[in-house]
């Protein structure tokens, strides 16, 4: 993500933009115009919305996808326990982005399919509205 960052500044910016002040796990997002336009960038180039949909609903189905009781027994080889509630929707995010068993079969996570970090295809579900806590 941070390659495809500072392409997008180096695409889109002067060669002076070319550094990464924000951290890499999302807690914060810069106010700074450049540097939402290089994440913008790098979250469109490598996960594209069409490509990105087309393989989260031929995992999980339509979007957006949500916590329910059918859902909990299709995630039961990646939740935590039985019990288990997501502490907010970047958790759940979190665990969508990279379970690795869906509906009693193994699968490749969408983060190792996209070959991006688990909380970039976090923040992009969640841009996307792929998923929800509803």
């Amino acid at each position: 993500f941070t390659a495809a960052h500072e392409l997008g500044h180096a695409l889109m910016h002067d060669l002076a933009g070319m550094h990464r002040d924000d951290p890499t796990d999302g807690s914060v997002v810069s106010n700074d115009p450049m540097e939402r336009e290089a994440n913008k960038f790098a979250a469109y180039f490598l996960l594209p919305e069409k490509l990105l949909r087309s393989t989260f609903e031929g995992i999980f189905g339509k979007t957006p996808f949500g916590l329910s009781e059918e859902t909990r027994f299709a995630l039961s080889g990646s939740i935590p326990h039985s019990n288990w509630r997501p502490k907010d929707l970047r958790e759940f995010s979190r665990l969508i982005a990279s379970t690795p068993r869906f509906n009693g079969s193994n699968i490749i996570s969408l983060m190792d399919q996209f070959r991006v970090s688990k909380e970039a295809m976090a923040i992009r579900l969640e841009q996307l509205g792929f998923v929800t806590l509803k």
